[in-house]
């Protein structure tokens, strides 16, 4: 059975894993895991787990004048 639930600090190893792996399929590169930098923070994100492993991720960023964006990552 797949679950949801919404993120937790203790998944952010995963995270980075579902992120490396997802950034395989391109050419370029798709973000810096090691910028210390934060723009575009998500504002909530929630991880699809199955038998404790992780699926993917679906996040809401909060933009300007009451506008939002999903953002999502699928392995």
């Amino acid at each position: 059975m797949i679950k949801v639930d919404q993120y937790d600090r203790e998944d952010q190893a995963e995270m980075k894993s579902l992120i490396e792996e997802i950034s395989q399929e391109f050419d370029k590169p798709i973000l810096s895991l090691n910028s210390s930098s934060k723009t575009n923070m998500i504002d909530k994100l929630w991880l699809a787990k199955k038998n404790n492993a992780l699926l993917g991720a679906i996040g809401i960023l909060r933009l300007t004048d009451n506008n939002g964006g999903i953002k999502e990552a699928v392995c």
